[in-house]
Formats: structure tokens, C-alpha cells, sequence
């Protein structure tokens, strides 16, 4: 398959120099965050002048959300498929906690790269690049896996779209807990997430009645 890049008529130099300089802008991320994270800071760490960065990116900006993108994409390439082997929605949801964390774990400069990224960019008029908008279609996907548990009566009665909330904030708060506590026990708390899940979704669970339309629409 044709890279993005190769469709845009990059040469395989060209699209080599913009993975070194994501790579490189990836590595300054974490160890250095965001306000340390200049074009001359990732042009040292790439070993390239600071024209050579403007030249395949134009500004820092653009950097950054090159490297959100990469993230994204591989984050998606990571969990996706082993979401969608299972065929269960217990499964997919249990899949899908470990796959998430797992990720944090073998990815951990990435996604540091990305939180920082995601609570310090800001367009031009000064608001954040991203924010809760999106993560919707991450939600959307979780809240279908729930509804399908419901409807199969694998899971209990509950909100699906509250529970899909709760199950998105408790992976993002593992990448909190990392970047505090770098020698953190992901295994471990991979284990306990989907312990805390099955618990909340179990069948035998009675708790809210299911969301409504109106509800739902509410909550975006």
C-alpha cells in the first residue's frame, strides 16, 4: 500500500526526513514537554538545521499535529484489529482496555508526546487544537460495544453512553498516572481496569435505565 505521503508526491527521501523529524519531535515531547519543545530543540536532536523542519513542515505547529496524527494512526492500526477478532462484546471490551494500555505501555513516548500535545496546542486564537470533540467517535465505538453487550444480555442495565465516558477517562487516566509515576505497574493495571469492568457490566449489575435519544444528544 502507497504511504499518504507517496500519494502527495514525496520522494522516499522527503518522506524519510519528515519520519526522522516527527521521530525526533516524538523524543522531545516526552523527555522535554511541551514549552521545551522548539524547532532548534528537535532540530539538534535530528542533527538538521532549523530551514531543513520549515522546509517539509512549514512551522511548529504543523510538527506537532504530524505527530498527533502518527499517533493516532497508530494507535488505531494497534487496537483496532484486536477490538474486532473478538466476537463477544465482553471480549471486545475486555480486548479493548488491554490493547489500550498495552499500547501506553510499548508506545509510552508516543503518547506522552500526544498528551502534551493535546493540553498545550492552541490555534490562532488561542483556543485548544483538540478537546472533547475529538474523542467522540472513540466513545461512539466503546458505547456501541456496550450496547451490543445490552442487547445480547451479556450486560446489565445501565447508561451505555455514561459507561463509554467512564471506560475512555479511565484509560486516559493511566497515561496521567504514567507520566506521574514512570515505574507505574501497567500489567497491573490493565488487570484491575478490566476487573472494574466486568464488574460494572456485569449482567447481574442494575443500576440506571438505558439512555435516551435525548439524553444522548445532550451529552455532545
Amino acid at each position: 500500500m502507497r504511504s499518504e505521503n507517496s500519494e502527495l508526491g514525496l520522494t522516499f527521501l522527503e518522506e524519510a526526513r519528515r519520519r526522522q523529524i516527527i521521530d525526533c519531535t516524538i523524543d522531545v515531547l516526552a523527555e522535554d514537554g511541551y514549552s521545551r519543545t522548539t524547532l532548534a530543540r528537535i532540530a539538534q536532536r535530528a542533527k538538521v538545521s532549523k530551514s531543513v523542519i520549515v522546509y517539509h513542515f512549514g512551522t511548529k505547529d504543523e510538527v506537532l499535529l504530524a505527530v498527533a496524527e502518527e499517533v493516532f494512526t497508530r494507535a488505531t492500526e494497534a487496537v483496532g484489529p484486536r477490538v474486532a477478532a473478538e466476537t463477544t462484546a465482553s471480549g471486545k471490551l475486555r480486548t479493548y482496555l488491554q490493547a489500550r494500555v498495552a499500547f501506553l505501555a510499548t508506545q509510552r513516548a508516543h503518547m506522552l508526546a500526544l498528551i502534551e500535545i493535546w493540553m498545550n496546542l492552541r490555534d490562532e486564537h488561542g483556543q485548544l487544537r483538540f478537546g472533547e470533540a475529538d474523542a467522540v467517535d472513540t466513545v461512539d465505538a466503546i458505547e456501541q460495544i456496550l450496547r451490543a453487550g445490552q442487547k445480547s444480555h451479556e450486560f446489565g442495565s445501565f447508561d451505555p453512553a455514561v459507561m463509554s465516558m467512564a471506560v475512555r477517562q479511565a484509560v486516559d487516566g493511566v497515561l496521567l498516572q504514567l507520566r506521574a509515576h514512570p515505574d507505574l505497574d501497567l500489567d497491573h493495571y490493565a488487570k484491575e481496569l478490566v476487573a472494574l469492568f466486568d464488574r460494572a457490566t456485569a449482567a447481574t449489575s442494575r443500576t440506571t435505565t438505558p439512555i435516551t435519544s435525548s439524553t444522548r444528544k445532550g451529552r455532545r
